[in-house]
Parts: structure tokens; sequence; C-alpha cells
């Protein structure tokens, strides 16, 4: 599970550093996150698919905040919202 921004800032490797340097740690390792569990979810697929039975996932290509804003496109850049 992935942490929140709260608790992100306050972790020991990021004590200390600038604001936007923490940011963008954050929003990287964020979509780091989604990218694996977006892989994971592609792999059950394709499993599915091999067994003979059809897909159950649509995987999005964005980055997006809980207000459904992007903040990154697939091939990592960032958008300012």
């Amino acid at each position: 599970m992935f942490v929140s921004w709260q608790e992100f800032i306050h972790r020991p490797d990021n004590v200390g550093k600038p604001i936007m340097e923490v940011k963008r740690k954050y929003l990287m390792e964020q979509y780091i996150h989604q990218q694996n569990y977006y892989s994971y979810l592609n792999q059950l697929n394709w499993n599915a698919v091999a067994k003979g039975k059809s897909p159950q996932t649509t995987l999005a290509e964005e980055l997006v905040t809980e207000n459904e804003e992007a903040l990154m496109t697939q091939g990592g850049d960032f958008i300012i919202v």
C-alpha cells in the first residue's frame, strides 16, 4: 500500500529537503507504484486470456489525483495542475 503525502514528508529520507524535491520524489514513487500495480493487473488479464476467459480490467494511462485531475502522463511528463 502506498503512503499518504502527510506520511511521506515525515519519512527520515525526506526530512530537511526542499518541498518541491520531496513532491517530485513522491509523485515519481506514486507513479512507479501505480505502474507496478497495472503490470500486475495486466499479468492477471493475460493469465485469464490464456485460460480462455475474457479480460476484466481496462488499464488507465494517467496518474490522477483524488479529484481525477491528471498529474503525470504515462510518458512521465509532469502536468501542472
